[in-house]
This record gives structure tokens, sequence and C-alpha cells, in this order.
């Protein structure tokens, strides 16, 4: 279902990520070698590689999660084409979700934003740019 059915390749300037949905019936779901567990929650691999290409460099901040414990969090934006037909919405819409887990760029991330930016030529050219925080 989340496998890309449409891609604009990005040629040399891309890294293949791996991207995690949330298991959201545990109960129904087997879990295998293919999930990873995140915050009492287990999320599995899609079975396809996303293409993705930084738009900025990375922000390395130190938060304080815990009184007197301070840890270093990396923020980034990437940029996908990378998306599926949705027949409820008529419409291609990004492989990625907010909540998901993404493996790229060397690490771990979880998405927290995610904008689309349109084009048309003539047809409709769907530029997905996902927020992405590092997990520790």
């Amino acid at each position: 279902m989340y496998e890309p059915q449409r891609r604009i390749p990005f040629g040399f300037h891309g890294d293949w990520g791996t991207v995690y949905k949330k298991i959201v019936d545990l109960d129904k779901a087997k879990l295998s070698d293919r999930d990873i567990a995140f915050e009492n929650n287990f999320y599995r691999d899609i079975g396809a590689s996303i293409q993705f290409k930084p738009t900025e460099e990375i922000t390395i901040t130190h938060e304080q999660a815990l009184k007197g414990l301070k840890t270093e969090t990396l923020y980034t934006t990437v940029e996908t084409t990378d998306s599926y037909w949705d027949d409820d919405m008529k419409d291609f819409v990004c492989c990625v979700s907010i909540g998901d887990l993404v493996n790229v760029l060397g690490r771990l991330w979880i998405v927290t934003g995610l904008k689309e930016k349109v084009k048309y030529s003539p047809n409709k050219l769907s530029f997905f740019y996902l927020e992405l925080t590092s997990i520790n």
C-alpha cells in the first residue's frame, strides 16, 4: 500500500531510507525482524526504499528532557517525491506520514512535520518536505 507508485528521481543528490509505520492492531500483527520498538509502540518496515534529499543542514541542540539530564537532539528537513495512489482521496499521497520513523542519513528519526509543495508541468507534481527529529 505504501510502496511508491510515483517518484521523481533526484539522481545522485538523494539518499535511500527505510520508513516504519506504527502497528495499530498489535493483537493481529505478528512481530517480525522488520519491526522496531519505540516508546512502547511497535513499527514495521513498509518493505520499500524511499528516496530522501536533505534540504538543509542538520541542527544540533542540547535539550533537557529530564531534570539534570541533557541530551543531544538533531533536527533536519528532507524532501521526497515518493507517493502512492490513495483511492479515498483520489490523489497521490506521500509514502511517509507524521509519526512515522525514518532511517536515513545514518540515523533513526521521527517525522514531526509534513508539507507539500505542488508544481504543474502540465501534470501535478508533488514535493513533500518532512521535518525530522532524531531519536536517541
